[in-house]
């Protein structure tokens, strides 16, 4: 007599929903454009980034995760979500966000972008970024033409009328918060002085995603004083 036993798996929970709306609202059509979103989750919802997918009309939209904080359990607590959309001129798409530890995601496949961590620099495709600051974008190479060289960065203008570029900033750094295939992501933080006994703190966010050729560049400067900084720019 032989006896089958069957072994039985635990049902897997439900996953988890989270329901948004990308519109396009100037009138053109848009293809393959940077979308970016995120969006918050309950404590212990989600474990970590793998365990997600975007769909929409029910099927699944190539995306990147990327858990931006975390609770103290290291469950997601904030959650960015980057892919590319096609749409219509002032078409609205739906879109759902599937969490939970039933779900898995399939890879973006075709052309990515990835950053290179490097001793003095980082390399995002066809650019390469100072991790002093000064120049920031070292070099951009297209078709083996350098197009890049030069003085280039963040220049602050004091209440005086003088300029401090970051070739004096004190404790750089340069730091990869995503690293593709979809956006890459690097954050650069340091301090000018204005003078010997104080500095302005330098905040830049510099994302290129992998659909378009463009760098964007969010710098934020940070003048506690409130009296030093008459403007800054890139």
């Amino acid at each position: 007599m032989v006896i089958a036993v069957a072994s039985t798996r635990a049902a897997q929970p439900a996953p988890g929903i989270r329901v948004f709306h990308v519109r396009e609202t100037v009138g053109i059509r848009r293809t393959e454009y940077p979308v970016s979103v995120t969006i918050p989750l309950p404590k212990g919802a989600l474990s970590d980034a793998t365990h997600a997918r975007i769909m929409t009309n029910s099927a699944e939209v190539p995306a990147q995760f990327t858990a931006r904080t975390s609770f103290d359990d290291g469950s997601v607590e904030t959650l960015d979500v980057d892919f590319n959309a096609s749409l219509e001129p002032e078409e609205d798409r739906r879109y759902e966000l599937q969490f939970g530890p039933s779900v898995t995601a399939t890879l973006p496949q075709g052309r990515g972008l990835s950053a290179q961590d490097q001793p003095d620099a980082v390399v995002v495709g066809n650019l390469t970024f100072s991790r002093r600051g000064a120049p920031l974008l070292t070099s951009a190479n297209y078709r083996g033409e350098g197009i890049g060289t030069g003085s280039n960065g963040l220049t602050v203008t004091d209440s005086m009328g003088k300029r401090h570029d970051l070739s004096s900033a004190q404790n750089a750094r340069l730091e990869i918060v995503k690293p593709g295939p979809l956006l890459v992501a690097l954050h650069y933080t340091a301090t000018v002085p204005i003078d010997d006994t104080y500095g302005v703190s330098v905040d830049m966010l510099l994302e290129m995603p992998n659909s378009k050729t463009w760098l964007k560049t969010t710098a934020t400067v940070v003048d506690r004083s409130r009296k030093q900084i008459g403007r800054a720019h890139v």
